[in-house]
């Protein structure tokens, strides 16, 4: 099989002072055969002069206005040439050997969908070693709507096959927040997904400027994907809207607890009255994985080192 190409599509806003760590990681990758792209979602910052510093390096596409992070992925996505596409934050990094071990999994299981495993980081964010990771545990679906395994989920994290991700029409530029979440719903039936489960693929950088420190601003976020998502699956049958539904009920169901935590009792009290569908679906789906078990993690040895990367 051919060696894959990889686009990593970067984004950032007002990040001048972190993004170095994004785009220093994309372009330090192992795997020979990737392009990094670089949006700057119309930052007021020093971010235009640290970007265009890379030169050459990098394919760098500059918004004149801040339009979202889901808008500018999209953006950076139309300019990629790559078999598939590999997201990222501009305040997170990937680990040197990150697109080797996408590159083993589209070998072999040929998937539609890669979900990598975070690894988080309070400060710098300090990579592994530069040898690639004897073996690979991760879990397969044939769609990504059967998963039975909590994931955590980041555009960070997200790798998609380019045709799979045009199919949907790209990153939802309606919803906020929760963009990667309602990505993921609308790959649900794309096909074959891969869950990474170890090694920790993403370096993912916790701070003050995390949006999961507000939580009134994720409640009124859920809102708008309830909305997106109830739209979007008016024309499907009913029961791919039901199995959809846990993957929107799933994140909903977190920020309720959140919100009951923080004393936003009636906050999380209206907000279940509008999304007790979805989560009553997502409910669900874990009780049958805890009675009827989980799939198994399976393992992909490494055997090989580069340069055989195909």
């Amino acid at each position: 099989m051919a060696v894959s190409k990889f686009s990593i599509v970067i984004t950032c806003h007002n990040q001048a002072h972190i993004v170095r760590d994004a785009v220093d990681s994309a372009l330090r990758q192992l795997h020979p055969n990737k392009e990094v792209i670089v949006v700057d979602d119309g930052s007021s910052d020093d971010s235009a002069a640290v970007l265009e510093s890379y030169g050459e390096h990098i394919r760098l596409c500059r918004l004149k206005r801040n339009g979202g992070a889901a808008r500018a992925r999209n953006a950076g996505a139309a300019l990629a040439t790559g078999d598939y596409l590999a997201f990222l934050d501009g305040d997170d990094a990937l680990q040197p050997w990150a697109l080797a071990i996408y590159q083993r999994i589209v070998r072999n299981c040929k998937p539609k969908l890669i979900l990598g495993a975070l690894q988080w980081c309070k400060g710098k964010l300090i990579a592994d070693s530069d040898d690639i990771p004897q073996k690979i545990e991760f879990v397969s679906y044939d769609y990504w709507v059967e998963k039975d395994r909590p994931f955590r989920s980041s555009a960070s994290a997200l790798v998609v096959e380019r045709a799979a991700f045009e199919a949907v029409k790209g990153w939802p530029e309606e919803v906020t927040l929760f963009e990667d979440q309602y990505l993921e719903a609308k790959l649900a039936y794309s096909g074959r997904t891969i869950q990474v489960v170890a090694p920790a693929t993403v370096l993912y950088r916790l701070h003050d400027s995390n949006v999961t420190h507000d939580t009134r601003k994720l409640i009124s976020a859920c809102y708008v994907l309830l909305a997106a998502f109830k739209s979007s699956t008016s024309a499907q049958s009913w029961r791919r809207h039901m199995a959809s539904s846990a993957l929107i009920g799933g994140p909903t169901f977190w920020v309720l607890r959140r919100a009951y935590r923080a004393g936003l009792r009636a906050e999380a009290g209206k907000l279940l009255l509008r999304a007790w569908p979805v989560v009553s679906v997502a409910a669900l789906a874990r009780f049958r994985s805890f009675v009827f078990g989980r799939r198994p993690v399976e393992i992909l040895a490494n055997a090989e080192s580069p340069p055989a990367w195909g």
